[in-house]
């Protein structure tokens, strides 16, 4: 498995608790497009895949059993799973808990340093707000998430690769990314929109076969979950169709952002799109996501159109990794996690403006986690 993305915008990506901690705590909760409503009750990162063969599952059934029985659940679940499994102490998050934990799940240094990159990066990505408790919900679902969205990742790149050697592994990561960078769906304007109709007529971009993408994708990846490995690869010919669908895409949100004045051909006018920005009406926290994904796309090397769409998709999936850890962290007593919705263009390596791979990975990051953790543990 490639290395995490670890942009410094993720570092910044939860302002919505400053909305949080002014009473905005339903909205975060409701929006959140959390996938784990706790009816099944399940943190299975077996089930995810992507585990070795001597993986040793933790002994889930107290913690599902006082939760239940409390009527907490996900969030109590969560809870409870953090602090027997020692990841958090009175202080926060346990570095010492973390490797312990990771030693006792499996021997295979490979798929440990995996994990202990995605609990890392959910580290950095973590608000110093948190109370312990929030900390050990968050940690844990922002964990599940990571693991998740890096595991359909790889399947999907490995998929595409076997069918289109040459451009099947970036279709494969595309239709992921653009999926898990879905809770930042709201970030389009009324003139965007209405730009953006008229640019997917004039580029003759077709939804219908990137739905086809979408459902093959989705379908493909539950059926592997379950522990279905004879479901059959797509065509050549329909990774070729989607294809050449997210290259038509690319080029409607060009013709989108040059009609905003976003873009000068495949010059990015980054004064304007924070201009923009700024005045959609949006959740403040979506906005704040929004900019700050937009500064670390501007200090990159690539600021081209393509260039930047492959930042901003990329790094937008991984922050909604760490928005919907954060929205299960901060619910109330007895809310439930909200569905998000939608799905976002998407970016590629390489520069044609898909999301993402291997090359296209970024580092970084500095400041929001690890040093910061203890600080104000104790404040909602």
């Amino acid at each position: 498995m490639a290395s995490l993305v670890r942009p410094a915008v993720l570092l910044l990506v939860l302002a919505a608790l400053c909305e949080a901690r002014r009473g905005g705590r339903r909205r975060l909760g409701e929006n959140n497009g959390m996938g784990m409503e706790g009816k099944g009750m399940d943190f299975d990162l077996e089930a995810v895949g992507c585990v070795p063969d001597d993986f040793n599952a933790f002994d889930m059934s107290a913690c599902n059993a006082t939760s239940q029985a409390a009527g907490t659940g996900m969030k109590g679940l969560l809870q409870c799973l953090a602090e027997s499994l020692n990841l958090v102490d009175d202080q926060g998050l346990s570095d010492s808990g973390r490797d312990e934990l990771l030693d006792s799940l499996s021997d295979d240094e490979q798929w440990q340093e995996e994990q202990r990159q995605h609990l890392e990066l959910c580290e950095e990505m973590m608000s110093a707000n948190l109370t312990v408790e929030q900390q050990g919900v968050y940690i844990m679902a922002c964990w599940y998430s990571l693991s998740t969205f890096e595991c359909k990742r790889s399947k999907m790149e490995e998929l595409g690769a076997s069918v289109d050697a040459e451009n099947g592994g970036d279709v494969g990561q595309a239709l992921v990314f653009m999926a898990e960078g879905r809770c930042l769906k709201g970030l389009m304007s009324r003139d965007s929109k209405e730009a953006f109709k008229t640019c997917k007529g004039e580029v003759g971009l077709d939804f219908g076969v990137l739905k086809d993408g979408f459902e093959y994708a989705a379908s493909y990846l539950s059926a592997i979950q379950s522990g279905d490995n004879n479901v059959g690869p797509p065509s050549a010919d329909s990774v070729d169709a989607v294809n050449n669908q997210l290259e038509l895409m690319t080029q409607a949100i060009n013709c989108t952002m040059q009609a905003l004045g976003e873009a000068d051909g495949n010059e990015v006018n980054f004064d304007t799109m924070r201009a923009n920005l700024d005045a959609i009406e949006a959740p403040e926290w979506m906005k704040r996501t929004g900019q700050a994904i937009l500064d670390e796309c501007a200090g990159q090397e690539d600021t081209s159109v393509t260039g930047v769409l492959t930042c901003w998709h990329m790094s937008a999936a991984y922050a909604c990794s760490s928005v919907k850890a954060h929205g299960l962290a901060l619910m109330e007593p007895g809310q439930r996690p909200g569905r998000g919705g939608g799905r976002r263009r998407g970016g590629r390596r390489g520069g044609r403006g898909r999301g993402g791979g291997r090359n296209g990975r970024r580092r970084g990051g500095n400041g929001g986690g690890r040093n910061n953790r203890r600080r104000n543990r104790n404040q909602g």
